[in-house]
């Protein structure tokens, strides 16, 4: 017998009658059929474990039935376990809402000792806060199992059975529990004095249910039948134990489609577009999207919104990842921390942009380059007073506005008050930003929890910092919810679609690592400790999983699995399940549909999928490219359309301390200044390496003066320190020549229209009998760099440089510098691989081609090089994960011929 059902049929009290029921795999009615039969013989109560399965569907259920035998059923009472819970406690009005349950929890972290948790940061707190209360938010059915479950914990102190960690968490849901009122013991009390002496029947579906089921049987009083759902019905085949015959691989062949796509984009596109085929083919089918994948899911949606295919979404999302959710929590954060990344990211919420509170575009601008430029990261009236000083243009006093708004706004929310007093001041403070917010759902949904929050009764006064784990404890553990409406395509959770009638079904997220999801908010306890708390695990997923391939095959529905590659050359990597019956059907020489899927530029089903693809505008008559420039040409011609041809640009993020972009700027300016005082080719002595090293002084704080204090480059200045013997070296080694330093050099090059002056700035240029050698100093590692020598194609930069001095010198080599790199301050010198007048012959070939292009108007698609698009600031402007993978027609030469 499977191991799980035989955990199903133990510690069930004596008084309880436990029967199984066999699996529905050719429908429902049967199962509900004989559930109700049974319960209607033994009882006129029957609790349904299975809070995804709601009442009235349960009733549909019924109805049709009866229909099926044309006559009336006669049903016993049917409840939820929450709805029989509300009925029987109606001598107990007091209901313990989810952010009494986070004040509880966050006060038993306070009394436990960080060290036993092995959670020191207030953000790691805050975090375990909210899985805790999630947890209990989940099991909060009837508040029985959890209690048990802690009890059980705190037992086994005495036995010692657990470590430290494991017992101050089950410490911490205890003391959680039992000081909220009316949770434990006197939900357990009032339970005992309503339950009844009449016969219950409990419907136990799954195992998550079980805990709950058996500790309303063990308070029970009268007699209790225990339906359980028998899982060994399933078939063979999803058992994955013995070969199945080739009949029903034929069978199964024909039901099953799998399709593999390179990446997320593809994976929502390939759903996307099967829906659609699906619906114009079969316009009343019933389609399910199980998100087992819910990144796939929530793009899948989007995309077929834009097709206008309406789709009904029970999936649930957490309110935390909405938009009005940030709004406020970000708002928290800026009070608490006064930081003022936070308050740029703040202010350019599109909701706070939009309304009374938001600042112009220019000031938003005008105020980030302030902060940036004086690294001023935290304190809202000391910078409110700085700009103050000199406010004079109207970018400043709306900069001004803002700060002086925030200040007030945290001197008034910093005054500890109660629940209700904290929210009703948040929705004051926040009433313009509501105002835009309420247009949305998921803004009114927030706004509603607030308004509750404000009825509080609690009279206890809480600082800012508890209210704030109070409202993330309910943006993390609640879901926001769509508006329900009628659609034949529905995504679906998994747990949900076992029992969903469907024509067809789709899986979002076939591969090994989500087939099926675990739950995450059980990542902190072991296996025994989840057995013990009733949460779901890999087991019971796979259990779903093999009732849901049970249903569908039996019932000879469609059913399609799409999955995502590791990488674009990777093999399938589809479930266990899948897998070996592929094997099987590969054995039996039966072909399923396995499918490849690349995304399609045909516009004819999703139209509004279509990716962009501008052409060049007419360049001006004096058009000047810089190597950085021609870089991102040959990378991703869409990148240079839109931050060189258009200038866009993303506003920079706000550093708080120097950072390794710091570190090149200063290196290349004390590089500079070596230059100037010709000290590298010197001897490296005392006396060399002593002027190296007050250059470097002179540079720090000439850096400083308007930014960073001194002392915050000080490990900079050490790592330049320690470079200066090096570097004197290195130039000592090089052979005797004519160095060129900062050199900038301009190449005209000669189109069919007007002609296009290229230029660049070279670091070192060392001219000798036998040739020229093109240096360019670089802050990264050896490694880093070697594997940059070695595709050529992917950092074109030194070939570029090679090529605007091609027609003044004779090219020898081109090589990187590695400056600063280790922790030695070793000077690590990379050459250029390859034939170097080959690759220059390649780069021109291709730069030709695209400037051509470029006179010519030619289509310019995001066909950007992995590196490219890696850290490139048109990253989703340009969507390119929509593009085939192989070359437009149009575009006359890919910059990824180029190879070694």
């Amino acid at each position: 017998m499977n191991p799980i059902v035989t955990d199903y049929l133990q510690h069930w009290p004596t008084h309880c009658d436990c029967r199984m029921l066999p699996l529905p795999c050719e429908g429902l009615e049967k199962f509900w059929e004989e559930a109700w039969v049974q319960a209607q013989s033994h009882s006129q109560e029957l609790i349904l474990a299975n809070n995804e399965w709601t009442l009235a569907e349960l009733r549909q259920a019924a109805g049709r039935l009866a229909q099926k035998r044309r006559s009336p059923l006669v049903l016993p009472a049917m409840h939820t376990v929450q709805d029989w819970c509300s009925v029987v406690k109606t001598n107990h009005p007091e209901v313990v809402s989810s952010h009494a349950r986070a004040l509880t929890i966050e006060a038993a972290l306070e009394a436990v000792s960080p060290q036993l948790l092995g959670v020191t940061s207030p953000v790691s707190r805050r975090a375990l806060a909210s899985t805790l209360t999630q947890l209990i938010d989940a099991l909060d059915i009837a508040q029985f199992p959890f209690s048990d479950a802690a009890q059980i914990l705190l037992q086994a102190k005495s036995q010692q059975v657990f470590a430290k960690r494991e017992l101050a968490i089950a410490q911490v849901v205890a003391t959680a529990l039992s000081d909220v009122p009316g949770v434990t013991q006197q939900s357990l009390q009032t339970l005992r004095e309503h339950a009844g002496k009449t016969s219950l029947t409990l419907l136990v579906l799954d195992k998550a249910s079980y805990p709950i089921m058996r500790a309303v049987a063990k308070i029970w009083k009268g007699p209790v039948t225990v339906l359980l759902m028998d899982w060994n019905t399933a078939p063979i085949a999803l058992n994955a134990k013995e070969p199945v015959s080739s009949t029903a691989l034929l069978a199964l062949a024909k039901q099953i489609e799998v399709i593999s796509a390179p990446h997320l984009e593809a994976h929502a596109d390939a759903a996307a577009r099967t829906v659609v085929r699906l619906l114009q083919t079969h316009p009343q089918a019933q389609i399910s999207l199980i998100a087992l994948d819910r990144r796939a899911a929530r793009r899948t949606r989007a995309l077929l919104d834009r097709a206008g295919i309406v789709v009904a979404d029970a999936a649930g999302w957490r309110m935390s990842t909405i938009a009005t959710s940030t709004c406020v929590m970000r708002l928290l954060d800026i009070v608490q921390y006064e930081r003022m990344v936070d308050v740029l990211d703040w202010a350019k919420l599109p909701w706070v942009a939009n309304s009374s509170l938001g600042m112009a575009p220019e000031a938003l601008v005008w105020l980030e380059q302030f902060l940036r430029s004086r690294a001023l990261s935290q304190g809202l009236q000391r910078i409110s007073q700085r700009i103050q000083l000199q406010a004079e243009s109207e970018q400043q006093i709306d900069a001004l506005r803002l700060l002086q708004w925030l200040t007030s706004a945290k001197l008034a929310l910093d005054i500890p008050r109660t629940i209700s007093a904290h929210a009703k001041f948040l929705i004051q403070l926040l009433s313009p930003v509501l105002e835009q917010a309420m247009q949305d759902t998921g803004g009114s949904q927030m706004l509603a929890y607030l308004q509750q929050l404000a009825l509080d009764p609690a009279g206890q006064s809480i600082s800012l910092e508890v209210f704030y784990s109070v409202v993330d404890a309910y943006f993390e553990s609640h879901n926001f919810v769509l508006p329900t409406q009628d659609a034949r395509v529905r995504i679906l959770p998994l747990g949900v679609a076992v029992w969903r009638a469907s024509d067809h079904i789709i899986v979002l997220g076939a591969q090994q690592g989500l087939w099926p999801q675990p739950q995450p908010a059980a990542s902190i306890f072991s296996v025994k400790e989840q057995a013990e708390l009733g949460l779901a695990n890999h087991d019971d997923g796979m259990d779903s999983a093999h009732v849901l391939m049970t249903r569908a095959v039996k019932q000879h529905l469609k059913i399609t699995f799409i999955h995502t590659r590791s990488h674009p050359e990777a093999d399938f990597e589809v479930s266990p399940w899948l897998e070996l019956l592929r094997l099987q059907a590969k054995q039996a020489n039966i072909e399923f549909v396995w499918k490849d899927w690349t995304p399609s530029l045909s516009e004819t089903e999703l139209s509004p999928l279509h990716m962009p693809r501008p052409l060049a505008p007419t360049l001006p008559a004096k058009t000047r490219l810089s190597v950085s420039a021609l870089e991102a040409l040959l990378a991703c011609p869409y990148q240079f359309f839109i931050l060189r041809l258009l200038g866009l640009k993303n506003l920079e993020v706000l550093d708080e301390s120097p950072d390794r972009r710091d570190f090149g700027v200063l290196a290349h300016a004390w590089l500079s200044e070596l230059h100037k005082a010709q000290l590298l080719g010197k001897p490296n002595n005392a006396e060399h390496i002593r002027q190296a090293q007050d250059l470097l002084s002179k540079v720090l704080q000439k850096a400083a003066k308007g930014s960073l204090h001194p002392a915050q480059f000080e490990a900079f200045k050490k790592l330049l320190s320690r470079l200066s013997w090096s570097l004197l070296q290195w130039a000592q080694s090089r052979e005797n020549s004519s160095a060129l330093t900062e050199a900038s050099f301009v190449r005209t090059w000669q189109g069919q229209a007007q002609p296009i002056e290229l230029y660049g700035r070279l670091d070192r240029v060392e001219i000798t009998a036998s040739g020229a050698s093109i240096i360019d100093y670089k802050t990264a590692g050896q490694s880093t760099l070697s594997s940059r020598a070695r595709a050529p194609s992917q950092y074109p930069q030194l070939l570029l440089y090679a090529y605007l001095l091609q027609d003044r010198y004779s090219i020898k080599d081109a090589a990187f510098v590695s400056i600063g790199a280790g922790a030695r301050g070793e000077v690590a010198h990379v050459m250029q691989e390859g034939d170097i007048q080959e690759l220059i012959a390649q780069i021109q070939k291709t730069l030709e081609a695209g400037l051509q292009g470029l006179q010519e108007k030619m289509p310019l698609p995001a066909h950007g090089t992995e590196p490219a698009c890696q850290y490139c600031e048109a990253r989703g402007i340009c969507r390119k994960d929509y593009w085939e993978h192989r070359e437009p027609e149009d575009l006359i030469y890919h910059p990824r011929v180029l190879k070694k």
